[in-house]
């Protein structure tokens, strides 16, 4: 929820449909990569990596 919330604010209503779709169907390694795989994640950075490892991991920083 964290990172919709985050997202949202960052970019107003979000526009990535694979993303929704990802979410919608409980997807979330999907849904991690398709932040990763965005226009946003080029121009943000640091915020979608920190997006993507809470969508991922469910937390904020892992060690694999």
């Amino acid at each position: 929820m964290a990172v919709l919330i985050d997202m949202t604010y960052n970019m107003g209503t979000i526009q990535f449909p694979k993303f929704k779709q990802a979410i919608e169907n409980y997807d979330y390694d999907k849904a991690a990569s398709e932040i990763m795989n965005s226009k946003y994640a080029k121009q943000v950075k640091g915020r979608a990596n920190r997006n993507y490892m809470i969508m991922k991991y469910g937390k904020m920083y892992t060690k694999e």
